[in-house]
């Protein structure tokens, strides 16, 4: 199962509870991912996207691992709210320190790992 958009929390009001025990409680079934997506346009234009999410990413981090989290982009949705660079610079500013093998792994082969999508070289 891939939970999409860390599951909707309440980004833009900054409430992290129930949120943050329930994705715990969720992470450790181990065929469960995350999908970091739809964050931009759960935050408030007045607020900061990278201070607004950084909370939430790295709980997902930290829950999830970098081998079970994955990148959606909401396009074309996110651009409601920003540039479609702005979503993918704000997440990689929000991330915990990861390497660039662990960063590309987010951003495609989790994703080509867990829909059994296969290499196209």
């Amino acid at each position: 199962m891939v939970l999409d958009h860390l599951g909707n929390p309440y980004i833009s009001e900054g409430v992290l509870e129930p949120w943050h025990s329930d994705l715990e409680r969720l992470s450790k079934f181990d065929q469960t991912y995350c999908k970091l997506s739809g964050m931009v346009t759960r935050i408030n234009k007045e607020q900061d996207f990278v201070t607004s999410m950084k909370p939430y990413v790295q709980h997902v981090m930290s829950c999830f691992g970098v081998e079970r989290v994955m990148y959606g982009s909401d396009w074309p949705v996110c651009l409601l709210a920003c540039s479609y660079e702005e979503t993918i610079s704000s997440l990689i500013e929000a991330l915990p320190q990861i390497t660039e093998i662990q960063l590309n792994n987010l951003f495609g082969s989790n994703a080509q790992q867990f829909y059994r999508i296969p290499n196209v070289t």
